[in-house]
């Protein structure tokens, strides 16, 4: 299965790379917990894309893995408890210290209720926190 998603990877950023070489806009979804897309976004702006980043996030790991558990539930996809808390916390840390600083505009989204709002926004040093408990819960994580 590991070699299965390997592969899957390989396919999306070849793709990826060739929309940004046809100047084509895209859209892409990632747990930010690595840093792969780092070099795409920043190829990206070379090219002249502007980026912007939602970044949907849980108030914490164990509400990521009861989501992965109900996926599964229905059919999706499984993911090892270990790495849906590790992926949680590297996502979180990823967004503040790499990507947030790599694009033009982004978007924190907290998706734990039927109901998502709007954490904060930013672009370039400006940064409006619209939820300060949810941006602290967010920042403890780091």
């Amino acid at each position: 299965m590991e070699t299965v998603a390997i592969e899957a990877g390989k396919i999306m950023i070849s793709r990826i790379n060739s929309l940004i070489a046809q100047k084509k806009d895209f859209g892409l979804e990632s747990t930010l917990s690595g840093r792969s897309l780092m070099l795409t976004i920043q190829d990206a702006r070379k090219m002249g894309y502007s980026i912007t980043l939602l970044f949907v996030c849980l108030e914490n790991p164990n509400l990521a893995w009861q989501r992965v558990q109900s996926r599964v539930k229905d059919g999706g996809h499984f993911v090892p408890e270990k790495d849906v808390r590790r992926r949680y916390k590297s996502g979180i840390h990823n967004f503040f210290y790499r990507y947030m600083k790599e694009v033009d505009f982004w978007m924190i989204i907290d998706n734990s209720s039927s109901m998502p709002y709007l954490v904060a926004e930013g672009e370039g040093d400006y940064c409006d926190i619209k939820n300060t408990e949810m941006w602290d819960k967010l920042r403890k994580n780091l």
